[in-house]
């Protein structure tokens, strides 16, 4: 009888944990959070990779403070399957607030630059929709970081919409970052500015 509990309650929580969605943010720790005041950014919005692409992308925000400087990886994300994501940027120890950022995007062997935000100060948490990122197959596969283009959409009502329904608790700004441009990778693959 206790071994078929035990089996009970390891194929609960192993379902449990299958259900749990690696690009998003607990409801509860945004609630957490904006109960607390503390100053937080949240980013959104979603990242369909390109249908038969060899590697899987990485999402990462990065912070640069000049191109000597050096960067500061705040959230970095593989993204497995067509979905939304949600993330929580967290300055290191050596910046006191997330005032700027960038969002990068993989294709391979190096990160494509979708868009930079200057975050405003701000009381408490502030959610920034950053667009419908769309990773396509290039026609020219052949030549070094010519295989996925990038683009990017905006769908910042319905995609808020669904915002407000999964974070009810968040009273903080809402506000949408820069779209950024329609962008075919670089011919250098380490880096695309």
């Amino acid at each position: 009888m206790a071994t078929r509990g035990l089996i009970g309650i390891i194929f609960c929580l192993g379902f449990a944990v299958s259900c749990a969605h690696p690009n998003r943010v607990s409801r509860s720790i945004v609630n957490r959070l904006t109960k607390s005041q503390q100053e937080f950014v949240l980013v959104y919005g979603s990242l369909l990779p390109a249908q038969g692409a060899i590697h899987k992308p990485v999402l990462r925000f990065v912070h640069h403070v000049n191109k000597t400087a050096p960067h500061y990886i705040l959230h970095q994300m593989t993204v497995t399957k067509t979905d939304r994501f949600y993330a929580i940027l967290k300055p290191p120890v050596e910046l006191k607030r997330v005032d700027q950022f960038e969002t990068e995007v993989s294709w391979g062997p190096g990160y494509d630059k979708i868009n930079f935000v200057r975050v405003p100060q701000q009381n408490g948490g502030i959610a920034i929709y950053l667009g419908e990122i769309q990773m396509t197959l290039a026609e020219r596969r052949d030549a070094p970081g010519k295989g996925i283009a990038v683009t990017v959409s905006d769908d910042f009502d319905a995609v808020t919409k669904e915002f407000r329904q999964r974070y009810p608790g968040f009273d903080g700004k809402i506000i949408k970052g820069p779209m950024g441009r329609s962008l075919l990778p670089s011919a250098d693959p380490k880096r695309a500015r």
